[in-house]
């Protein structure tokens, strides 16, 4: 990175978080075990054995269920060698029942050319031979498997990837950006969990990898992102989905939501593509329409998608695109109106996540709520109310609204308990609502939905409880472990 830029980057995070916030998110990024290049990073990456085991079985033993997956591609002014590895990364992938579809708004014809000069240097129109998903093969027409289209202008990168949809004939749409790399088995470790589901399961799935981070070069890898399985709370923070990305076609034709009226923003209430009001985040509101249209989220545990980072990559250049996250708050605010949940969203000091304030409603205001030091099976059993606020002995709040923070969030019809993140001396023992240290990909500070809450244990932390929900537990569980929040 250029002298000047890298002063450009430090001058902008010392405004935003101060002398000290940048040394620490500095001491962070440059130490943190997850921020490394790590020596041993090629152990999350399949091998050519595995890949090849994977080509085999395609020829010799195919998926029952092989459908065509379309990967669109939004292309502008592209350097050749990007363009180059992506193409190398989707031909070679071990499945291949697959069409990539270009949508090009450049100026210039250079990606145009150097599509064709792809296509023809790989001899893919006349002689190459890909087996399908399905065991059949495709001669001579693999050209026709790439499908360049050269748009009439650039109109952003919302409607020149609807054209890409539009011209896409899979079953299914994996989104790819110009500049990165999939994972040669992306498509295989997708349709691989397609066929553990269901026919209606299929129709509502989306899915979402790991990932990781490359150089310019392409060959360094670094910043491993292990994600979670389908986290409610999480995604309304930020879009740790990312890449890779593949959704059923069939849910662009669903209904958002049975009941919405007077969206704000909304064209139509279908999911539909993606939404040039929301460029800049346009994929985050595209995954957030699609959980609100029912789709189902399928986390795979693989590092399928290769993020480069280069000068002017979204990557490499987060604070240089404030739009993307003022759509990204309009986003969010519009899933959570769609969902009834009252709430102010905004762009917090870290570019990307989003503070969420759930704001209490006149019902939940007028609720009962007992405190109690501890759990007492006979007091909650007797008692007519509807919040149990266990403050343990010797913990106490910095904040003195906390209390209307937790029903804030406590209030929702799926939510059973809420903690308080709990922090003794300088470590994060519990984490819950609130902020401390950021942790791996900031989860030590983001609110996210948890299997259970520690109660009656050394490190509980402070704990609303849903009367009904613990009432439903048989009073007898030292952890709210999977507590049902419905009556």
């Amino acid at each position: 990175m250029p002298i000047k830029q890298k002063l450009t980057k430090l001058t902008n995070s010392i405004t935003r978080y101060g002398l000290i916030g940048t040394c620490q998110k500095f001491y962070e990024r440059k130490f943190a075990p997850w921020n490394t290049n790590e020596p041993d990073w090629e152990k999350y990456l399949p091998t050519d054995e595995e890949l090849e085991a994977q080509r085999r079985q395609m020829r010799e033993n195919p998926f029952e269920y092989n459908p065509l997956i379309s990967i669109v591609v939004p292309t502008y002014e592209t350097p050749e060698r990007f363009l180059g590895e992506l193409l190398d990364s989707v031909v070679n992938q071990t499945y291949g029942n697959w069409e990539l579809v270009l949508a090009d708004g450049s100026k210039s014809d250079k990606v145009e050319q150097f599509v064709e000069q792809y296509v023809n240097r790989h001899s893919l129109r006349n002689s190459d031979t890909i087996n399908h998903g399905d065991g059949s093969q495709m001669t001579g027409k693999i050209g026709k498997k790439i499908r360049y289209h050269r748009l009439e202008k650039n109109a952003g990168i919302s409607e020149n990837t609807n054209v890409g949809l539009s011209l896409a004939a899979g079953e299914y749409i994996g989104f790819a950006d110009h500049d990165d790399v999939l994972g040669l088995n992306a498509l295989y470790e997708n349709v691989k969990k397609l066929n553990e589901l269901t026919p209606e399961e299929r129709k509502l799935f989306i899915s979402y990898s790991d990932e990781d981070k490359i150089d310019a070069q392409g060959t360094k890898h670094y910043y491993f992102h292990h994600k979670l399985d389908y986290n409610e709370e999480l995604i309304r923070h930020y879009n740790y989905f990312c890449h890779f990305v593949m959704v059923s076609r069939a849910i662009l034709d669903l209904d958002m939501c049975e009941e919405c009226s007077g969206l704000v923003d909304m064209i139509s209430h279908k999911t539909g593509g993606l939404d040039p009001k929301k460029d800049g985040a346009q994929d985050y509101d595209f995954v957030l329409r699609c959980l609100s249209a029912g789709a189902k989220a399928y986390h795979i545990p693989k590092v399928l998608y290769h993020w480069r980072v280069h000068e002017s990559s979204t990557a490499g250049s987060a604070g240089t695109k404030m739009y993307a996250y003022e759509a990204g708050t309009a986003a969010i605010s519009d899933y959570l109106e769609r969902k009834g949940v009252n709430a102010q969203v905004s762009i917090s000091k870290d570019l990307g996540i989003y503070d969420v304030e759930y704001l209490v409603s006149d019902e939940a205001k007028a609720s009962k709520i007992i405190e109690v030091t501890e759990i007492s099976d006979i007091i909650i059993s007797n008692s007519d109310a509807d919040y149990i606020l266990y403050i343990p002995e010797g913990r106490e709040c910095r904040e003195a609204d906390f209390k209307e923070k937790l029903l804030a969030v406590c209030q929702e019809k799926d939510v059973a308990a809420v903690s308080l993140r709990l922090v003794k001396g300088n470590k994060v023992v519990h984490t819950g609502i609130g902020k401390a240290y950021r942790g791996y990909f900031n989860r030590n500070e983001l609110p996210m939905d948890v299997k259970e809450v520690p109660v009656g244990t050394d490190n509980d932390s402070i704990v609303l409880i849903k009367t009904k929900a613990w009432k439903k537990s048989g009073y007898r569980m030292v952890q709210l472990n999977n507590l049902d929040a419905e009556s």
